[in-house]
């Protein structure tokens, strides 16, 4: 889970995540959430795979929820904020 707010802001739950260090995966991580600005990202994005996927998704507020297309591909980030446990 996760949201977006009017201004580009976010924070996002991560199901999966793993430690990079010296660039080999050295230990998975628990309880992490990404938070950031969706301009800071867009400069922050080195590489771009090819191998996008789309899902069924859905958009929830306060005001109700509705069916949406979700998906991207894999992005090299070079920056962002992780926090959690």
């Amino acid at each position: 889970g996760g949201s977006v707010g009017a201004t580009g802001e976010f924070n996002f739950s991560v199901s999966e995540a793993y430690l990079i260090e010296n660039g080999k995966i050295t230990k998975p991580l628990k309880g992490a959430t990404l938070i950031g600005t969706a301009k800071d990202i867009m400069n922050q994005i080195s590489m771009c795979s090819q191998d996008l996927g789309l899902a069924p998704g859905f958009c929830g507020s306060v005001s109700g929820s509705i069916y949406v297309t979700v998906g991207q591909p894999h992005l090299k980030v070079d920056g962002i904020t992780v926090g959690g446990r």
